[in-house]
């Protein structure tokens, strides 16, 4: 359709906007059926803005359907240690290692996820 032209075109002017490469993900994932280069797409938008938190939940609600436990702490201890503002990757992770029993380890990544919340919507 016309929006993924966009988006396509959007990526090919400049390849460092990630909300196009967010905005690509879903088409995959939600139009084209395309898991694979979906996950791409929101890997990459995740790359270039470890902040946005749409593709960042996107990504990470694919590895948890899959069951890929190790590849989402990946994208959460990645995208955590690139951006103090990457919140959703320390809500993530702390609710992986919750639901791993490991209570004990979640919560920095919880409380840091908070912190985060806290700053960003005093703004």
């Amino acid at each position: 359709g016309t929006a993924f032209a966009e988006c396509l075109a959007a990526v090919k002017i400049d390849p460092k906007m990630a909300c196009a490469w967010t905005l690509l993900g879903h088409y995959y994932c939600m139009e084209a059926k395309d898991s694979e280069r979906g996950k791409k797409c929101y890997a990459k938008a995740v790359e270039l803005d470890p902040a946005d938190g749409e593709a960042g939940e996107a990504l990470c609600g694919l590895y948890a359907a899959e069951g890929q436990a190790g590849l989402l702490l990946g994208v959460c201890d990645t995208a955590a240690a690139a951006s103090p503002l990457a919140g959703w990757a320390m809500f993530r992770k702390g609710l992986l290692l919750v639901g791993a029993a490991r209570h004990a380890e979640a919560c920095a990544p919880l409380q840091n996820a908070l912190r985060v919340s806290q700053e960003t919507s005093a703004g």
